[in-house]
């Protein structure tokens, strides 16, 4: 296992080499759209078919517009169904969450994929 500390978006798949596995807890969710879909074309390129990605996501309402934002099952689709085989393994409801109480929101989901490259 070999982790670097260095920017996402400089890097290089001969500087990262044989990727098996994203773990991906708050990347995703943290970018605004823009920065999104710059670091979803940067994993497709490191990440080679049959790598996996374990990605977690925040779905709330109403939508603050600023980190962490919310992303839907139907967001994860678009984003990843045309490479990815997606297995939606876990939705709980948070309604004791501080982030749902403190910002008053409707509700407040936390999704869980996993996702495998694949070819298209």
């Amino acid at each position: 296992m070999t982790f670097l500390n260095r920017n996402l978006f400089d890097l290089t798949v001969q500087e990262v080499g044989q990727v098996d596995f994203v773990y991906d807890r708050a990347s995703l969710i943290a970018f605004p759209n823009a920065m999104r879909m710059n670091y979803l074309k940067k994993m497709h390129e490191l990440c080679p078919i049959g790598s996996q990605t374990l990605l977690i996501t925040l779905e709330y309402e109403p939508n603050l517009g600023s980190p962490p934002f919310s992303i839907t099952p139907k967001d994860v689709e678009v984003y990843y169904g045309e490479h990815y085989e997606i297995n939606h393994v876990e939705q709980p409801n948070l309604p004791e969450h501080r982030m749902k109480i403190k910002l008053n929101l409707d509700f407040l989901k936390e999704h869980c994929f996993i996702l495998t490259k694949r070819r298209h």
